[in-house]
């Protein structure tokens, strides 16, 4: 009996359908019937091989098809769903024509890719209002064929379009539209194409194409608190003018923007191009900015301090950067990228910085009076000031949070702050000397910013309302003090090697030290390793002879695949009294280079 019989008879709430190169006439049938029965969501996908034998992937941005191969896989033309509320359909550049008349009177969500769309009738026709009056999602993406788009939506709260090569006119009126995406669907450099669009609600606008006001009309769009247009190409010739014309003519548009979403482009190579960022000459008054940097390994440090001196009022700042393609990340490259001193900004409330090792040096002067977050990653620090003195109260009165990751050159870090209550630093290796006196300071965690078994690093803290202590680190108490911190209730010291040689005792001595730091602690969380190899290694267990009294236990095993259970033990029997028991068991096999 043919499976459609079943569908016949029965009322379908969700339905996926997968069919490898499937014909325009088994995919017609297939969605006849499911028009008829469905009462829910379609998810319909055409799996076409390409020429490598590869089936296509649907979340892939860059699609080649053969124009001539598309055509000989036929055409169909698509029902009326008239009761489903979600279609989503991935043709494989099978040929689709719309319907010319129905209504989908429970529709809200549409989802069309990789179609080739065929007349005589519009997709705007079948979409907008009078045929799909509960629209409320569209996403036309990487298809052909759809060279005049026009949407009438009074419902419509979110527009996807992209990838829709040779789209010559776009007209959206869509009164309660709150998002829309617009990306590679004009060409750069052809005739322009007419585009007009009235959204006065909307707040979200990510245009990734061309764009001339000249024959693009864009109304006023007061609402609009993140936009993100086309990249801007640092270097470049003739056609990256072009292009970069597209980003600075949207970035016109608008005077005030909340939430700025800008990337950046260096190409490959850099012979026979100019320098572009002059032709960037204002930006609108912003709130948060998101930079993007794709270096491709190049140095870039000016780039975006032409970008940061035009909004140093921002109150957010999100730095991201992509620094190489298949380029060695060793120490003189990373010096090869230049440095810049980081500016003051006295209005941001966050900053988070990326850099992938670009040189920084911090300001001389200059407060940041509303600084509350500050993130900095993958830097590596110049001189003559320190980063202490800029983070300090004097500088940062306001600063609760931060956090400082995988960076280099930080030799000395002195930070006295009576506002700060969360920091965190990690991966700051080669650090010797680190101070810290922050009577409000709640949280800490020092992880790999200390070398072992090298001359000890000289360390003073200085917290007397820490709550939680996260030290994945060499200790030594002859040259670092901890104050009493009478207020700890979680503390997670370094990892205790169960079975090793000499690096593992050094290892497990600063387990054990900041353990008998403290003598009650409310949660302990107690990590034991097992190395991969246990040849010539000697069993360490007998030198935890003590731990703090503590109510809650959290103990991590991480096994790589040895027996376990007399090391468990082990701890068990010297904290019988207590109340809680959270055992983690990891009987993989992890590296341990961090040993």
């Amino acid at each position: 009996m043919p499976l459609s019989y079943h569908f016949e008879r029965a009322a379908l709430c969700r339905l996926s359908i997968e069919i490898q190169s499937a014909s325009p006439d088994s995919v017609a049938a297939w969605l006849l019937v499911a028009a008829r029965r469905l009462a829910g969501s379609l998810k319909f996908r055409n799996l076409v091989p390409q020429g490598n034998g590869v089936e296509e992937d649907e979340d892939t941005d860059d699609v080649v098809e053969d124009e001539e191969e598309c055509e000989q896989r036929g055409s169909f033309e698509l029902p009326c769903f008239e009761s489903a509320t979600a279609v989503s359909l991935n043709l494989g550049f099978l040929g689709l024509s719309l319907p010319a008349a129905g209504v989908c009177s429970r529709l809200t969500k549409l989802s069309l890719s990789r179609v080739r769309f065929e007349g005589p009738w519009e997709l705007g026709d079948a979409i907008s209002s009078p045929r799909c009056p509960f629209l409320t999602k569209l996403s036309v993406r990487y298809s052909e064929g759809l060279t005049n788009l026009t949407i009438n939506s009074r419902s419509l709260l979110r527009v996807n379009l992209r990838g829709l090569r040779g789209l010559r006119r776009l007209a959206i009126e869509a009164p309660a539209l709150g998002c829309l995406i617009v990306s590679h669907c004009f060409y750069f450099g052809h005739d322009q194409p007419v585009v007009s669009i009235s959204a006065p609600q909307l707040e979200w606008l990510q245009w990734l194409d061309s764009y001339d006001p000249s024959s693009m009309y864009l109304d006023t769009m007061e609402r609009i608190d993140r936009l993100a247009p086309f990249f801007f190409i640092v270097y470049g010739d003739e056609e990256s003018i072009t292009n970069n014309h597209s980003c600075v003519r949207l970035l016109q548009h608008f005077k005030v923007i909340e939430t700025l979403i800008l990337s950046l482009l260096y190409p490959e190579g850099l012979d026979n191009c100019s320098y572009l960022m002059d032709d960037m000459t204002m930006l609108p008054d912003i709130t948060n900015l998101h930079l993007i940097v794709v270096a491709n390994g190049h140095a870039f440090g000016a780039s975006i301090f032409h970008v940061l001196r035009m909004c140093s009022g921002i109150k957010m700042l999100d730095l991201k950067l992509n620094i190489q393609q298949g380029n060695e990340d060793d120490e003189e490259g990373r010096e090869q990228r230049g440095s810049f001193e980081l500016p003051c900004f006295e209005s941001a409330t966050a900053v988070s910085l990326d850099l992938g090792f670009l040189g920084l040096s911090v300001p001389a002067a200059g407060v940041f009076s509303r600084l509350t977050n500050l993130c900095l990653s993958r830097i590596r620090f110049e001189g003559p000031w320190e980063l202490g003195d800029a983070i300090s109260s004097p500088r940062c009165p306001f600063l609760t949070k931060l956090s400082v990751r995988d960076s280099k050159g930080l030799t000395i870090l002195t930070i006295n702050s009576r506002s700060l209550r969360c920091l965190n630093l990690r991966g700051l290796l080669g650090l010797r000397r680190l101070a810290i006196e922050a009577p409000a300071l709640a949280c800490l965690t020092v992880a790999q910013c200390f070398y072992f078994g090298h001359d000890q690093p000289v360390v003073s803290i200085s917290a007397p309302q820490l709550e939680r202590l996260q030290w994945l680190d060499s200790y030594d108490p002859t040259s670092m003090h901890l104050d009493i911190m009478e207020r700890i209730v979680r503390l997670v010291p370094f990892f205790f090697i169960v079975y090793g040689g000499q690096d593992s005792i050094t290892n497990n001595h600063s387990c054990l030290r900041l353990l008998q730091h403290f003598k009650v602690i409310e949660t302990l969380v107690l990590s034991l390793l097992y190395l991969e190899g246990l040849d010539n290694c000697s069993y360490l267990m007998d030198d935890m002879t003590m731990l703090p009294e503590i109510r809650d236990l959290q103990l991590i095993v991480m096994a790589n695949g040895h027996a376990f259970g007399a090391s468990t033990f082990h701890v068990l029997r010297k904290c019988s009294g207590i109340r809680m028991l959270h055992l983690k068991l990891d009987m993989a096999e992890v590296k341990s280079s961090f040993v």
